[in-house]
């Protein structure tokens, strides 16, 4: 019933004797019938506002939000208002989202420091992106997707680290025994069907850098956990794949494509090898932890192939597409075997 009202309710006309609509609903109406449904909406308002106030959260915010009782909202949630003596206070994440729903950048900007949550992130930085959007916001939402698929990289080699205790040392032993005896050719050259002498022994290198990896580090009575190829732990809610193509689609999804452009120059990795500087590694550490860690693996081998192209159009081929039938939108994200 109070949700009628708020729909029926309208201005008295001119004559003070009947109150009209621009639908013709409530036409009816008398001044008093009129006065009695605002104490109602008023009534009403003042409660939903205080249920606001008690819990401030971007939930709650949808379920009591009313045309006109979203200024008083909004004007609460940039003060953080709470009744005296409480010590709640709104997440900074339901602020931002709030704010993003109401296209209220001028509020949102100053609270992009204290966001973590990867999704909020990528929605502020959506909203920052349009062309006609401030350029000193823009450049702000470009930072977000940089900083974004920067950590989505580094969450893989990051995971590496942490189950591979002799990773430094392998890297160690690959620039000092490897590669100062191979052409830098040598190293980055793409496999081919005629396998050389060069191969076979770009592929010892390659086993053995995995070897020296997956034991830890013994020198000087520092022991290590070594690699457990046994072991399933860890990765828990981790999704590195999908992380770094949710951030991917967000960079093929930017308006200004020059802008795109200059962000993956800056992400990109300088070569084709990736991290470890030798064509092979990354895919032969994804077939590493395929049985037993699939989350790494797969976020090696999408990091792998991703992060290797070296311009927009190299990349389009993996950037997810979205499509939209009727009231249905479809994301189509490329599936990354090797």
């Amino acid at each position: 019933m109070t949700e009628e009202v708020f729909r029926l309710l309208a201005t008295p006309a001119s004559d003070g004797k009947k109150i009209s609509n621009r639908e013709g609903a409530n036409k009816h109406w008398t001044v008093k019938m009129h006065d009695v449904a605002r104490k109602l909406v008023s009534v009403t308002e003042n409660k939903r506002m205080a249920r606001f106030l008690e819990q401030p959260t971007l939930v709650l915010y949808n379920q009591v939000v009313t045309p006109s009782l979203k200024p008083s909202l909004l004007a609460a949630v940039r003060r953080k208002e709470v009744p005296a003596g409480r010590s709640c206070k709104m997440e900074i994440k339901d602020a931002v989202e709030i704010f993003r729903k109401n296209d209220l950048l001028d509020d949102i900007v100053p609270l992009i420091p204290q966001v973590y949550d990867n999704k909020i992130r990528r929605a502020v930085a959506k909203a920052l992106s349009g062309e006609q959007v401030k350029k000193e916001y823009r450049k702000e939402g470009l930072k977000i997707l940089e900083n974004g698929l920067q950590r989505a990289k580094d969450a893989v080699i990051g995971e590496l680290e942490g189950v591979l205790p002799g990773l430094d040392e392998a890297q160690d032993w690959l620039h000092e025994k490897v590669f100062s005896k191979f052409a830098e050719e040598d190293l980055l050259k793409a496999r081919v069907p005629t396998y050389d002498e060069t191969d076979r022994k770009l592929e010892n290198a390659i086993d053995k850098f995995i070897e020296i990896a997956k034991r830890g580090d013994e020198e000087d009575g520092n022991h290590r956990r070594g690699y457990d190829s046994e072991s399933s732990e860890g990765g828990d809610g981790l999704d590195l794949a999908e992380d770094i193509m949710d951030w991917l689609q967000l960079l093929g999804e930017w308006p200004n494509k020059a802008e795109a452009a200059a962000i993956w120059d800056k992400v990109r990795w300088e070569n084709s090898a990736g991290p470890f500087g030798m064509n092979g590694i990354m895919s032969s550490l994804g077939y590493e932890f395929e049985e037993k860690r699939w989350y790494l693996s797969e976020g090696i081998r999408t990091m792998n192939k991703v992060f290797a192209c070296a311009d927009m159009e190299a990349l389009s081929k993996y950037i997810p597409k979205t499509t939209t039938s009727g009231s249905f939108t479809f994301t189509s994200r490329p599936v990354i075997l090797t």
